[in-house]
């Protein structure tokens, strides 16, 4: 699902759709549904981040994730020519994935947010009882749920998720930090109207626009936006708005808010890691460039880079402010991230994964 602009939040490289599917919810003072045990297997430690022992359950997660992200991903996908060097490399993505979740912990302990502390723990228990029970959130979002049938949630999340209850806890347990702490970076993090206009005015602020159709029955959603391409160079791009009879016809968001004529901007960590393809293709473009149809998140995309406009720095400040903050945010979770991994050490068991194991359910 295409999001809007304002929540262009990249969720600090995870791939995974659970991350943004449940905010912090009020519930129950005792906890309705407790943690099912993991097994031995799941829980044995596979490498330690500084003093973070990293069990099986959660590289088996990352691992998954970033396979199933990968292009071409199938059958036989590590096998033969290749197979060795695409397994490193999905191995690689899942290990500085992990790495950013508790460099965020570490971040957030040292801001005095405690991702342990009992109302973190609280809202995790509140996540995952609107995620069995189903209803609405404080911010009025509707969810489904199943209907109370706890084994069925636990099933949907080991077999849609590839996660068991554990890491499932984890990621929310890192929803909410990642909020508490975006909240009082933003706060308390200081940034002068001139550093603001410096990144604006640089390399890695972009202005956007892009189409998007979703994979879905009886549609050809890859050929339509084939098609627009081809009609948008017809009539041709120059870095002005797209026509707007084109983004109409070729959107599947055409008529929502997701939609604006006027583009967005974009930072190098402002898009959630499942939207990673558009953004290097998005900082692949020239101005008035027009990129070739990418699939992502369920869905193609194609992106268009527009030319900034001055005004916006003045018209859109609070939109480019919080775009600069947001880089920013997550450039410390980068650095501390890359810091926690050249430090790491593995265990005998990391050694011995196969693509296999990791990829079993």
């Amino acid at each position: 699902m295409l999001m809007k602009k304002q929540r262009l939040c990249r969720a600090a490289a995870l791939c995974l759709s659970v991350l943004l599917l449940l905010p912090a919810l009020s519930g129950c003072k005792k906890e309705k549904y407790p943690m099912r045990s993991s097994t031995v297997k799941e829980s044995t430690t596979v490498f330690t981040l500084g003093t973070v022992e990293v069990p099986f359950e959660v590289l088996h997660t990352f691992f998954t994730a970033a396979a199933l992200a990968s292009p071409g991903y199938g059958e036989g996908y590590f096998d033969g020519d290749g197979g060795e060097e695409r397994f490193t490399a999905c191995l690689g993505t899942a290990l500085s994935r992990i790495a950013d979740v508790y460099a965020l912990f570490a971040l957030a302990g040292e801001a005095g947010i405690d991702p342990y502390g009992e109302e973190i723990t609280k809202a995790v228990q509140d996540m995952v009882t609107l995620s069995v029970d189903g209803g609405t959130d404080e911010e009025g979002n509707v969810y489904q749920g199943f209907g109370g049938d706890y084994n069925a949630y636990l099933d949907h999340q080991r077999k849609v998720l590839h996660m068991n209850d554990s890491v499932s806890r984890l990621i929310f347990r890192y929803a909410e930090t990642e909020k508490r702490l975006i909240a009082h970076h933003r706060e308390n993090a200081g940034v002068t109207d001139a550093e603001v206009a410096a990144f604006f005015n640089g390399e890695d602020c972009l202005h956007i626009e892009w189409l998007h159709q979703t994979v879905r029955e009886g549609v050809d959603a890859r050929r339509l936006l084939v098609t627009a391409r081809e009609k948008l160079l017809e009539k041709g791009v120059n870095g002005g708005e797209l026509p707007a009879d084109v983004m109409a016809q070729y959107s599947d968001l055409s008529g929502t808010s997701a939609i604006d004529p006027t583009g967005f901007y974009i930072s190098p960590r402002s898009l959630e890691s499942k939207y990673a393809s558009v953004a290097e293709a998005a900082f692949s473009l020239p101005v008035g460039g027009l990129s070739e149809v990418i699939e992502a998140n369920g869905g193609y995309f194609l992106v268009y880079r527009m030319e900034k406009k001055p005004e916006d720095l003045t018209g859109r400040a609070q939109e480019i402010k919080a775009l600069c903050l947001t880089d920013r945010f997550y450039g410390e979770v980068s650095a501390r991230s890359a810091e926690l991994l050249s430090g790491a050490t593995y265990t005998e068991a990391f050694h011995t994964l196969t693509a296999a194991e990791l990829l079993e359910d």
